[in-house]
């Protein structure tokens, strides 16, 4: 039985911020790790450094979603792609993903809500402060910032590895 309640990652979700993503790096071309890695920064952006709350609530295990997900993007991506709203590109180097002139149009028509000035505003630190990164720098980054987050869960785990 599928679930139709759900509220977070959603296909439609994912594949929104995705779109502003796109949109901001356009016309570089991305491919699905990378993908992934600035979605994952885009929802858990809280940090001290850029004084922003994560848009989707923290727990532990969070850097299990990273790559649980990673279906889900597939299937958010291959949907945008169909409407035309992004570019999907077949070379050598593997598939690439890019914003293009209907990526802008459509993201145009909700630039008055909230949730999307939000969504353009991280995309923007994404760009500017995280492009810079290579793939297995982003992945690293974000494993030592996740583990460092769910320290603050410890007390729900009351056994330490090793005691039972």
């Amino acid at each position: 039985m599928k679930n139709e309640n759900l509220i977070f990652n959603t296909i439609s979700e994912i594949g929104l911020r995705i779109m502003f993503i796109l949109d901001e790096l356009k016309p570089e071309k991305v491919d699905l790790d990378r993908l992934n890695y600035f979605d994952y920064l885009m929802l858990y952006m809280n940090d001290g450094e850029m004084q922003m709350n994560s848009l989707h609530p923290e727990y532990p295990m969070m850097l299990v979603e990273l790559f649980a997900k990673k279906e889900l993007l597939k299937r958010s991506l291959l949907y945008i792609g169909s409407k035309s709203l992004i570019t999907i590109e077949c070379s050598a180097n593997g598939i690439n993903y890019s914003g293009n002139i209907n990526t802008n149009w459509f993201l145009d028509s909700l630039v008055d809500e909230e949730y999307s000035q939000e969504l353009i505003k991280r995309a923007k630190i994404i760009k500017e402060k995280f492009n810079v990164y290579k793939n297995s720098e982003l992945k690293e980054l974000i494993e030592t910032r996740t583990k460092n987050k769910e320290k603050k869960f410890e007390y729900l785990f009351p056994y330490k590895e090793g005691e039972l």
